[in-house]
């Protein structure tokens, strides 16, 4: 089993709107949706510096939960997971599981 962890990945340009946004990577334009972009915004705030500080899936799904409360039948880490993993395919984020450390 592993844990996950985040980071913002490098765009080109962030523009927000409200609570929509939308990056530019490479030659592509990726508009986000609210979710998306609270995503991006919390990758940010727990980093501090944007690309390049690796988050926890915990502490996104953690304030996920906190800006829009807890989703009915849904597992939030799993739901989060598929929605790292949604920005990771369009290279807005990059992803990278984490080994559980061995128990002793």
């Amino acid at each position: 089993m592993s844990a996950l962890r985040a980071r913002r990945a490098p765009v080109a340009d962030w523009y927000v709107d409200g609570d929509d946004s939308a990056v530019m990577v490479g030659a592509n334009v990726v508009v986000l949706s609210q979710l998306a972009t609270a995503v991006l915004r919390i990758l940010d705030a727990d980093g501090g510096a944007g690309a390049g500080a690796w988050t926890d899936a915990t502490v996104v799904t953690a304030g996920l939960v906190e800006r829009f409360g807890e989703p009915v039948g849904l597992d939030v880490h799993a739901a989060t997971a598929a929605v790292l993993a949604d920005l990771a395919a369009q290279q807005v984020v990059e992803t990278d599981p984490q080994p559980e450390p061995a128990a002793g």
